[in-house]
């Protein structure tokens, strides 16, 4: 009982950081090339822990069904609408799998727990902690 227990992850936090996906990624390689030419204690910190958790939301992501993935892809990672996502789901799955906006949200809300079901149930959250060091 006296265990500090750590604070899980949220969905508005998980969101976040997907939102901010693509420009983690490219922070990450940028860090990279800076160690190549020059050794520096506090990036090799920043390109170590961002570096991870990359790793670790792409790992998330692979548990997820193909549907699943293209949802939390499309929308959050790629900043499209619903309408634009919508309209993307039945160019790639056709007219006849098409799903309402209604439906896709229902898809990305259960890809989300489930997520945060798979981070929550590794001890990796403390990477997590300091959001900001993530998204900036």
């Amino acid at each position: 009982m006296g265990r500090n227990r750590m604070r899980m992850m949220t969905e508005a936090e998980l969101k976040e950081i997907l939102c901010d996906f693509h420009t983690t990624k490219t922070r990450v390689g940028i860090l990279k090339s800076c160690l190549d030419i020059r050794y520096d204690e506090d990036t090799l910190e920043k390109y170590d822990k961002w570096s991870f958790q990359v790793e670790i939301i792409m790992d998330a992501m692979a548990i997820l069904s193909e549907v699943e993935n293209f949802v939390i892809d499309t929308h959050l990672v790629c900043h499209h609408t619903w309408v634009e996502t919508t309209k993307l789901f039945s160019e790639k799955y056709g007219n006849n799998n098409g799903k309402s906006e209604r439906t896709l949200k229902r898809i990305q809300r259960k890809a989300l727990r489930d997520m945060l079901k798979f981070i929550s149930s590794l001890p990796v959250e403390i990477y997590f902690n300091d959001m900001q060091m993530f998204v900036k």
